[in-house]
This record gives structure tokens, C-alpha cells and sequence, in this order.
């Protein structure tokens, strides 16, 4: 989707980047979010995570499958 919406190849770039930083950062706020053993939080956690990209994503979708495929609505 980074490379349909910039063909420079910028946003490609910076989602990799951010692709990474997730990686590299989900250890550490699991740690942080873990008490005890229980994972429950990290799960809670993930699920809302989910959520909220998927909300996230959707509308830059939905243009690129209108940009694509212009006789759809």
C-alpha cells in the first residue's frame, strides 16, 4: 500500500521502518505490561492493537480499491 500511495518510494520506506520499530518494540511493552505471569494483559493488549490497525487501514485501502478498480463504490 506505501508504494501505490507514493511512487518516489518514501512511504515504502518509512514503512519498513515502522515495520521494524514494531518488531523491536513489542518484546519491550510486553515486558512492561506482563505481571506475575499473567498474560491476559498481553493478550487484551494485542487484540485492541489489532483492532485499531485494521480501523487504521481500512479507509487507505478502500482508496486504493476505488484508484484500481474505478467502477466499484
Amino acid at each position: 500500500m506505501c508504494a501505490e500511495f507514493d511512487k518516489a518510494g518514501q512511504y515504502a520506506a518509512m514503512g519498513g521502518f515502522a515495520s521494524k520499530m514494531g518488531l523491536a518494540s513489542g518484546p519491550m511493552v510486553v515486558a512492561l505490561v506482563i505481571v506475575n505471569e499473567n498474560y491476559a494483559g498481553v493478550i487484551n493488549l494485542a487484540a485492541v492493537g489489532l483492532i485499531a490497525c485494521a480501523i487504521v487501514v481500512f479507509k487507505p485501502a478502500r482508496l486504493l480499491d476505488k484508484k484500481h478498480n474505478p467502477c466499484r463504490k
